[in-house]
C-alpha cells in the first residue's frame, strides 16, 4: 500500500518520474510473500504454516494408530503429542522454506502447466528427499532413539517412504502449482490434503519395530540366573556335595 501511495504522489506531482521505467519495474515487484499474502506479517504467515501442518500432523497419526487396530480408549495421545509438535516445528518451517523458496526461483513466470510441473519437479526430486530425511530423523529422535537406532530405521525406512511418496506427493504439488500459483497457503492446504494418506502411512512407518534380528532378540530368562547360587558339578554332571565349615 505504501508503494501504490509514492506512485500515486508521483503520477499526480511529477508523472514524467511516475511513468519512468525505474518506477513501472519498483511496481511490478512482488512484495514480500505474494499478492495474496502482502497484508500478512511474517510472523502471522508462519503462524498459519504451523497450525495447518499441526492440524494434519494430528490427524494423520490419529488415522495411523486407528489403522494400527488401536481402539480410541488405547490411543497413544503422547505419539500423537510428539507427531503433532513435528509437524508444527519442522513440518511447517521448512514448508514454508520450500514454497517461498520455489516461489522466488520462479518469480515473474507465466502461469502454464510447464511452470508447474517445473516447479513439481524441483520440489519433489530435489527439495522433498532433504526434508523428508530431516522430519524422519525428528520422529525417531522424538521417541528417544539414540543416534545408532535412529540411523538404523533410517536406512531400514528412508527409501520406501520415498518411493510411495513419488507415487503420491506430485499429483498435489503439480495442483497446487497450477491452481495457486502464487498463493503460498493455498499450495500448503491443497499438498497437505492430497498428501494425507500418505502422512497416515508415514507416520505408520516411523512408529513401527524393526525387523528381529538376532541382536534384537531378547534375552532368555536363563541369560538373568544368578550363576552364583548353581551348585559346582562334576565332569560326569553330578552335583557336588560341599559341606558348610
Amino acid at each position: 500500500m505504501k508503494m501504490e501511495a509514492e506512485l500515486l504522489y508521483l503520477s499526480l506531482v511529477e508523472p514524467d518520474v511516475a511513468m519512468s521505467p525505474e518506477a513501472l519495474e519498483v511496481d511490478l515487484l512482488p512484495m514480500d510473500f505474494t499478492d495474496d499474502e502482502s497484508g500478512l506479517t511474517l510472523l502471522v504467515l508462519l503462524g498459519r504454516f504451523s497450525l495447518i501442518s499441526a492440524l494434519f500432523s494430528m490427524g494423520s497419526d490419529v488415522c495411523a494408530q486407528s489403522l494400527e487396530g488401536k481402539p480410541l480408549r488405547e490411543h497413544n495421545w503422547s505419539r500423537t503429542g510428539k507427531y503433532m509438535v513435528t509437524g508444527t516445528v519442522f513440518v511447517g518451517l521448512t514448508q514454508f522454506a520450500r514454497l517461498s523458496f520455489i516461489d522466488k526461483i520462479f518469480q515473474g513466470s507465466s502461469h502454464t502447466i510447464t511452470v508447474a510441473l517445473e516447479k513439481t519437479i524441483l520440489n519433489q526430486f530435489v527439495l522433498a528427499p532433504i526434508v523428508n530425511a530431516g522430519a524422519m530423523a525428528a520422529i525417531e529422535f522424538s521417541q528417544t532413539y539414540s543416534t545408532a537406532t535412529v540411523m538404523a530405521r533410517l536406512r531400514a525406512n528412508y527409501c520406501e517412504a520415498q518411493i510411495v511418496g513419488y507415487a503420491v506427493k506430485p499429483l498435489g504439488n503439480l495442483t497446487a502449482f497450477l491452481l495457486f500459483p502464487s498463493n503460498l497457503v493455498a499450495q500448503l492446504v491443497i499438498t497437505r490434503t492430497v498428501a494425507f494418506g500418505y502422512n497416515t502411512y508415514f507416520s505408520i512407518v516411523t512408529h513401527r519395530p524393526l525387523p528381529e534380528t538376532e541382536e534384537d532378540e531378547p534375552c532368555s530368562q536363563n541369560q538373568f540366573e544368578d550363576t552364583s547360587k548353581r551348585k559346582p558339578v562334576h565332569e560326569d554332571g553330578s552335583v557336588l556335595c560341599c559341606s558348610v565349615m
